[in-house]
């Protein structure tokens, strides 16, 4: 990962806390304490709740070796501040750490059970945390903080709701002119659904020759429960989904599917796509889809809006959309031909 990524994780990861903190009452009190311009170390931010100060510092990935780097500036800044410390980390963090971290420099660990306890009744934060990590939160069972919540200190009772995004994608009008709207609708889309399955989400990716574009790839979490990705990753050796969107008022045709499989290559752990467009593909278009795969064993899946649909209606009644693409790869692979 390059470095300007992994600095853009990480203030995604900062701005989430922040408005998870904010949510549970908490006040910024970063930039109003102008003794912190004194420290070698400053943190990422300083809450007041309660009458008490808390200093919180954010990581993203936890690693023994990082706890050593950071936690004796840590320690020095909240004892001479007197605030109450929180390392936040974006991970799982053995609970043998948090004890140790807790009894050696009175400093408490929050992990991502931690926040996920904080934010348990909140789809849209949940969702917001599903694009940041890159593990499945199926496994992880929410741990009580320090910070105890009742129905005084939640501020964040209202559920999240939904947009109709069946009505959105049916309003959309098909060709070229409208097929950003169309593009930026299904990525919110996949972004929504599939929020358990794939984190990255990285959209408009320019291949090395400057000239070609797809329009998103996303990452398959480790350690997700879901058949059709762990069959993909495990049996096409990918580890990356390759996304287009089309809104072509026509089916489309070969010349498509020549376009994407040039983007799927197996060093590159990238050997399926998924292209969504209006109208589904033309019979010539499939035959070529089946021989890419026999041959090269590179998957491209087509869906139609009407796929789309199903999926949403499927997710909004709390099963897995995936299904709608296991039925597919079904279809694909029971009519291949030797």
């Amino acid at each position: 990962m390059k470095k300007s990524d992994i600095f853009d994780k990480y203030l995604a990861g900062k701005m989430f806390i922040k408005s998870v903190f904010e949510k549970l009452g908490m006040i910024d009190i970063t930039n109003e304490n102008p003794i912190t311009q004194y420290y070698k170390y400053v943190p990422d931010f300083i809450f007041m709740f309660e009458g008490k100060r808390y200093c919180i510092e954010i990581k993203t990935k936890f690693s023994s070796n990082l706890l050593g780097k950071i936690l004796e500036n840590f320690y020095e800044f909240i004892k001479s501040e007197n605030v109450s410390g929180i390392l936040v980390i974006l991970d799982k963090v053995p609970s043998k750490y948090k004890k140790i971290v807790k009894e050696k420099y009175d400093i408490i660990i929050y992990d991502i059970s931690n926040i996920l306890y904080l934010i348990y009744d909140d789809e849209n934060l949940q969702k917001d945390l599903n694009g940041l990590i890159g593990f499945s939160l199926d496994n992880v069972i929410p741990e009580e903080t320090s910070i105890k919540l009742d129905s005084n200190k939640i501020k964040y009772k209202e559920r999240y709701k939904r947009k109709n995004y069946i009505e959105e994608l049916s309003d959309i009008e098909e060709g070229a002119d409208k097929s950003k709207e169309y593009e930026v609708l299904l990525e919110k889309i996949i972004k929504d659904i599939f929020s358990n399955e794939l984190t990255l989400f990285q959209r408009q990716s320019r291949t090395e020759d400057g000239i070609n574009i797809f329009d998103m790839i996303c990452k398959i979490k480790n350690g997700i429960n879901d058949d059709f990705f762990t069959i993909v990753e495990k049996y096409y050796k990918t580890k990356y989904i390759l996304f287009e969107f089309k809104n072509y008022s026509d089916v489309i045709k070969q010349g498509q599917i020549c376009t994407t499989e040039k983007y799927l290559f197996e060093t590159a752990l990238r050997k399926v796509a998924i292209i969504i467009t209006r109208h589904g593909i033309d019979k010539n278009g499939m035959k070529l889809a089946k021989g890419i795969l026999r041959e090269s064993g590179k998957l491209i899946i087509v869906l139609n809006d009407e796929d789309v649909k199903e999926m949403i209606r499927i997710y909004e009644n709390g099963e897995k959309a995936t299904t709608v693409l296991e039925r597919k790869l079904d279809e694909l692979l029971t009519t291949l031909e030797k």
